[in-house]
């Protein structure tokens, strides 16, 4: 036997009504709790320059890994003109996470004791870059064209540095004495 309910005019079984009852939880669901959460982190610009390594052989010129120096055996021949050396440098896994270039900055413009001055070159290659620079007494910085400049990712910087050996500089007698210079190689934008 078939119950019927008479509601609003209309006929519903039994069986339906029940249904109807039980819809009306998930019809007025709770809603669920909402918590935006941000985060933030900054990376500052990085420069990963680490100490170099001497490439190859050298002529007539050591590298000190330990006080990241460069020696001239004998900076002058037995008739104490300007010798011939040369050494190449390496800068291994060169990294920045910016646009950056090549700088190199001679602190006495030239190797120098007292007022004498002995020329000297310096070559820094890299993927995309190369910028050599003589330090003769007049220069005192050099660097690379904007238009060069790159992100370096984990790439290979060479510096080489040579004595300056032809007729000018070999036209005059060394006065005896330590001739240093102090050489900078920079990576950067604001070199």
């Amino acid at each position: 036997m078939r119950k019927t309910i008479h509601a609003l005019g209309g006929t519903i079984t039994a069986a339906a009504f029940c249904a109807v009852l039980a819809v009306p939880h998930a019809v007025f669901a709770a809603e669920p709790g909402l918590s935006a959460i941000t985060i933030t982190g900054a990376v500052p610009p990085i420069t990963h320059l680490p100490a170099p390594t001497q490439l190859g052989d050298s002529q007539n010129a050591s590298f000190s890994a330990g006080s990241n120096a460069v020696t001239v055996t004998e900076l002058a021949d037995p008739s104490a003109h300007v010798k011939a050396a040369s050494i190449t440098l390496k800068f291994e896994d060169v990294s920045t996470n910016y646009s950056a270039r090549i700088g190199l900055y001679s602190s006495n413009k030239g190797l120098k004791s007292g007022g004498k001055i002995i020329t000297y070159q310096a070559t820094a290659d890299a993927p995309g870059i190369s910028l050599g620079c003589t330090f003769d007494g007049a220069t005192s910085q050099c660097l690379s064209n904007i238009a060069q400049a790159k992100i370096f990712d984990r790439e290979d910087i060479t510096l080489e540095i040579n004595t300056v050996v032809n007729a000018s500089t070999t036209a005059e007698i060394l006065p005896e004495g330590i001739y240093s210079d102090t050489l900078t190689l920079k990576v950067g934008t604001t070199l």
